[in-house]
């Protein structure tokens, strides 16, 4: 079954309150079907008030926050292999009791018509940019918390060379994405150019 562009919605299930989803400016890590990820529309946030790590303690389970999906990238953390950022451009605030129900999988792919939000009325904002030493910090925490030494001394964005653009990229700047993508030195990583 083909999946048209923005027939889907992606609905998570988190402990991260609003407050942290905007200083990444996306929310993560998760393990996603990316070629269907990147044809979602929204992503929809189910608060999570049960985690050990949980930084709201009521509302479990309701739907509090909706992003306009504008991108994948790997997440912030080499602590998990295949792990994804669903990053947002614009946001709004929602309060929608009993949106999550209770699936094993925090990460569900539904279809956006039949989501019981009135996205057209939502008041969607500009997402501030990508705070990195929140990210940091907070990722410090995490890896602290559940007695990980911590790793996330590579927290930056990707530079203008790295993205991807009609020039490409050079082979270091693919070498240190490498390395951040398969948790390895770069150092350790070989590219050979044949043509």
């Amino acid at each position: 079954m083909s999946i048209i562009k923005h027939e889907e919605s992606i609905l998570v299930f988190t402990y991260k309150n609003t407050n942290t989803l905007l200083h990444f400016a996306g929310s993560q890590s998760w393990v996603l079907n990316e070629k269907r990820a990147r044809k979602a529309k929204y992503l929809i946030c189910a608060r999570n008030c049960h985690n050990s790590l949980s930084e709201e303690t009521v509302g479990h389970g309701a739907g509090f926050f909706v992003g306009k999906i504008c991108g994948l990238r790997p997440a912030f953390t080499n602590q998990y292999h295949d792990r994804w950022m669903i990053e947002f451009n614009e946001y709004a605030e929602i309060n929608v009791p009993g949106i999550w129900q209770g699936w094993r999988n925090p990460v569900n792919y539904m279809p956006t018509s039949e989501i019981e939000i009135d996205f057209e009325k939502l008041n969607f904002k500009s997402v501030p940019e990508r705070d990195l030493d929140f990210i940091k910090n907070h990722l410090e925490y995490e890896d602290k918390f559940e007695g990980r030494s911590s790793t996330v001394d590579f927290v930056r964005e990707p530079s203008d060379n790295h993205k991807s653009n009609e020039k490409g990229i050079s082979i270091q700047d693919a070498k240190q994405l490498l390395a951040i993508r398969y948790d390895v030195e770069v150092d350790n990583i070989e590219i050979i150019l044949k043509g």
